[in-house]
């Protein structure tokens, strides 16, 4: 007989069960958690009782380590909506300064003109390893182009591959919501509170801050809780980090992938002589009801519970995936009310082309 594996490994080789990509995802999670050497320590063993997830283990802890290493190749600029996107809206004003759209800021309602490459991005969005992140989300916005003109051409059904591409790109653009990272942090933050509390009455918290402060020993309420979060501080300085962020998002993106591949893709078109277009977020991919009354996290409207999830190509066209689609032509009052989705969804800015002046509307619904 073995010993048994601690609880940590077994909750690691559990979660390998699924062999699948965000399943892998979840468990370099679960290894950044105990720390690489912890899990690599104990290879051996598992060599021995869980042959076949062994080698697949092992790999997983050395693309942890590639994935937490303060060294790894950074892009600084992460765009959160694909510049293939933010161009399809861009037309030119004045030619000393190309193709630009209009970037209307929610918070204090200020229009300016801005090229693609200036707008929809943020700053270190993912803090380490985010060259490698930007080559994952490459693999699907450079073929984005090519399934929005077969969505233009009516030709998608025929296309499978690029329905796929677009289903893809809705699952990015949920993934790379501004406000995924914020709910990460406060899901992070309410396990970290709970544990703190859990883990300072326990002689571990007091052991912990002896060994931290050289053999001083202290008691009461308040020392417990500074030996929890000396016990823990491994694990904040990996959140601070964005180590656990970084595999997060990508593992949401495959996730969602993987979701979405069930639904149908609805392609919804406006008339050119509609007189009207659509805009797009900072947060374009929007799940939301089959009434349109509700839009995004910010109101409740996760995955589990919408009808439908929307995004905009171009002004001229934007997908929605759904179990039951009907790709249609839309109306005007379709076209406003979707609008109202994308601004309400919105954390920042919206964009649209600059001759739709549609800046007048989006004030209009926030006054």
């Amino acid at each position: 007989m073995y010993p048994p594996l601690p609880p940590a490994i077994t909750l690691t080789l559990t979660i390998l069960a699924n062999d699948d990509t965000a399943t892998s995802l979840r468990a370099m999670m679960a290894i950044l958690a105990v720390g690489t050497e912890y899990v690599g320590n104990h290879l051996s063993q598992v060599r021995l009782q869980h042959p076949d997830e062994a080698a697949r283990l092992a790999e997983l802890i050395e693309r942890v380590k590639a994935a937490s290493d303060p060294s790894s190749a950074k892009v600084p600029k992460q765009h959160v909506v694909s510049q293939t996107l933010l161009r399809r809206f861009c037309e030119v004003v004045d030619a000393r300064r190309g193709a630009q759209l209009e970037e209307l800021t929610l918070e204090n309602e200020q229009v300016r003109l801005i090229g693609p490459g200036g707008a929809g991005y943020i700053t270190n969005f993912v803090k380490v390893d985010s060259a490698t992140t930007e080559a994952r989300w490459q693999k699907v916005e450079g073929k984005v182009r090519a399934a929005i003109d077969a969505a233009e051409a009516r030709t998608l059904p025929e296309s499978p591959e690029l329905e796929d591409i677009l289903l893809q790109a809705v699952a990015l653009h949920f993934a790379r919501n501004p406000l995924s990272r914020d709910i990460h942090k406060r899901s992070f933050e309410a396990a970290y509170e709970h544990q703190l509390s859990v883990l300072a009455g326990q002689p571990l918290a007091e052991e912990a801050f002896r060994r931290a402060h050289e053999g001083i020993v202290v008691a009461g309420p308040e020392a417990g809780k500074l030996g929890a979060e000396v016990a823990l501080s491994n694990m904040r300085s990996k959140f601070d980090k964005g180590l656990f962020f970084r595999l997060r998002v990508e593992e949401l993106f495959e996730s969602c992938t993987a979701r979405f591949r069930g639904l149908g893709v609805e392609v919804l078109t406006v008339p050119k002589d509609l007189g009207t277009e659509f805009m797009i977020g900072d947060a374009p991919a929007v799940p939301t009801d089959a009434n349109h009354l509700f839009a995004g996290l910010d109101e409740g409207m996760g995955l589990g519970v919408a009808s439908k999830v929307i995004l905009p190509l171009t002004p001229h066209l934007m997908i929605a995936l759904s179990q039951q689609p009907n790709s249609h032509s839309v109306t005007s009052e379709e076209v406003a009310a979707l609008n109202r989705l994308e601004a309400r969804a919105a954390q920042n800015h919206v964009y649209y082309r600059p001759s739709a002046d549609l800046s007048g509307e989006v004030k209009g619904w926030r006054s």
